[in-house]
């Protein structure tokens, strides 16, 4: 996938992960029991070689060469290897006369002084951090649409990939990461939405937009939602249900994965 534009610098969304931290203490031999190392000490090193440093900036740096980048969005999670991080690409990035800005979003697994974490409640923070990753991305889009705006899928964990890829994929947009094997830009084919059936899709959102993600049995007989629908949506995991010991269904209720659905699908009303 390419753009025509090429007289336009275009604006790169990017999440952030902890590379240069990761290929600092790999290559510097620095030892992590010292804490994290400086910002001057991470500025010294990537303007060392950025593209063996960060893995943010090397799959930049094919459009950073040519001279097409304006603009940077990091988006990054509020922790301090991130913020340091962040820091880092921002002061070079800043360097190539290119304008940058960010967005911070809650870490995935903010520090509660919790022991130990109960895992189903691990998995709806982690769900809830995508979440938030996935509205960064939205509300940058839908406020800067005459931007000439690319995804870059590399920085982060892999399932923030998978956020970059699914968002390009509903706007349209090109989403890329600097293949290891190829030593190059890769552009990631669009993936099809795997629940667009508008009965699902009301199903989804209607729970969504309750406070309690949560419809009583008296509530969905008066939403008239057929009942393969909820049996679809009871298979795939996005809900579950509550029944009384008779065997009755009183209520259904959204999961993590089904809210993370829900706030994607709602999108295809306001596009």
């Amino acid at each position: 996938m390419s753009k025509e534009k090429k007289d336009i610098k275009g604006t790169h969304l990017m999440s952030v992960g902890t590379s240069i931290l990761t290929n600092f203490q790999r290559l510097k031999g620095w030892d992590e029991k010292k804490g994290l190392p400086s910002k001057d000490e991470l500025i010294k090193f990537v303007l060392e070689d950025p593209q063996r440093a960060s893995a943010e900036l090397n799959s930049l740096w094919e459009f950073l060469e040519k001279g097409e980048v304006g603009k940077v969005y990091l988006i990054l999670t509020d922790t301090d290897e991130c913020g340091l991080t962040g820091g880092v690409i921002r002061e070079y990035l800043k360097r190539r006369g290119v304008v940058v800005e960010e967005k911070k979003i809650p870490g995935y697994y903010p520090k509660t002084g919790k022991r130990s974490w109960d895992e189903k409640e691990a998995e709806n923070e982690f769900i809830e951090g995508l979440i938030k990753l996935r509205n960064a991305l939205v509300d940058y889009i839908r406020n800067h649409r005459e931007e000439d705006i690319y995804l870059n899928a590399t920085g982060g964990f892999k399932p923030e990939v998978m956020v970059l890829t699914l968002v390009g994929s509903f706007y349209n947009l090109p989403v890329y990461y600097r293949h290891e094997h190829f030593k190059r830009v890769v552009y990631l084919p669009p993936v099809p939405l795997p629940y667009t059936d508008k009965e699902l899709v009301r199903l989804l959102v209607g729970l969504n937009e309750k406070a309690d993600k949560r419809l009583t049995k008296k509530e969905l007989e008066g939403l008239k939602f057929k009942e393969e629908v909820v049996k679809e949506a009871l298979g795939n995991g996005l809900v579950e249900e509550k029944r009384a010991d008779g065997g009755e269904r009183r209520e259904l209720s959204l999961t993590g994965t089904g809210k993370f659905y829900a706030e994607v699908l709602k999108d295809l009303g306001e596009k």
